[in-house]
């Protein structure tokens, strides 16, 4: 059996589960690795051709295919060989999705493709909350921003709404006071408050948790966002819409190439955009570099400096 596995990081847990699974079902096989990008494309052919009366299976790795110039030749001499005795798995790097499409229809011609992406992963993900909780797919999403995107934690989350509602309709308001949040999900929700003028709970979160500079970067990170959004609102001349299903329905299709991710998340960003002034989000994110700058060479301490920028946001 042949396995082409592609896509962007996802791919090194996809192939890590395959190779445990052939593993699991053929104890003791024998196992080679080999690193295209050191250049051992022929020693991999060469292992893939060759034939043992002494061994009955053997796995085949070959990672970071990315690195061949020539992986739909390698493709074309893997179909002439005899694999029967092979497991084999390889891995190809396809973060910037430029892997041309004749080479995964060669590929699935004698392997079984695989395109393992984070996107991939969270249609997955958003498909298994939805039949197991009812929520549209707008709660889901935001279900799956306060719980994380692990699997087993989303599955241990839902069990605990399982076991609350019993059996009623679960509602996502209500489900947001039960479940354990995710580390992220409250930094976000902490990154809202301050955009929304609630500093009290910015203050609460910092002192109760430390998480300064995390705080500092996932503004920054959000401040970025919201400027190259009020760009592309005033280019294409987008005035914003509160109303959720109209921004899918006229908004998305016209930013769909500058921005990736469920349409919802692009819905928050956008409802927070309409309310500042360009200018607004370049003063603050000159002020959160300043504050950064204090911290890391010494002139004041993390505590006293976010003090004082939360004060003056």
């Amino acid at each position: 059996m042949i396995y082409f596995i592609y896509g962007d990081s996802e791919r090194e847990q996809e192939a890590e589960k395959v190779v445990e699974s052939i593993k699991k079902a053929n104890n003791g096989i024998s196992e080679k690795q080999f690193d295209f990008s050191q250049k051992e494309a022929e020693s991999f052919l060469e292992s893939v051709r060759q034939t043992s009366m002494f061994v009955s299976k053997e796995l085949i790795v070959g990672k970071r295919a990315e690195q061949l110039k020539n992986i739909g030749e390698i493709i074309e001499i893997l179909a002439m060989y005899n694999t029967d005795s092979k497991e084999i798995v390889i891995v190809y790097d396809d973060s910037d999705s430029t892997l041309n499409k004749k080479i995964i229809t060669a590929a699935g011609k004698i392997a079984k493709v695989t395109d393992a992406r984070k996107e991939n992963k969270k249609k997955e993900l958003l498909q298994y909350i939805k039949d197991n909780t009812g929520f549209s797919d707008k709660d889901a999403f935001q279900f799956m921003e306060m719980a994380g995107d692990e699997f087993l934690r989303l599955k241990n989350e839902i069990d605990k709404l399982k076991n609350y509602f019993a059996g009623k309709t679960m509602s996502l308001e209500e489900a947001a006071g039960i479940i354990t949040k995710s580390k992220e999900y409250k930094i976000y929700e902490v990154t809202a408050a301050l955009l929304a003028g609630n500093k009290k709970e910015v203050y609460e979160y910092l002192a109760h948790t430390g998480n300064n500079m995390l705080f500092l970067y996932s503004l920054a990170k959000e401040l970025q966002t919201i400027l190259k959004i009020k760009f592309i609102m005033e280019e294409k001349s987008i005035v914003f819409t509160p109303n959720y299903n109209l921004f899918v329905r006229d908004v998305q299709p016209e930013i769909k190439t500058e921005f990736f991710g469920h349409p919802f998340a692009l819905f928050k960003r956008f409802e927070s955009a309409a309310k500042f002034q360009s200018e607004f989000i370049e003063k603050k994110l000159k002020e959160l570099f300043q504050a950064e700058l204090r911290i890391k060479n010494g002139a004041m301490d993390e505590d006293s400096s976010m003090v004082m920028f939360v004060a003056k946001f």
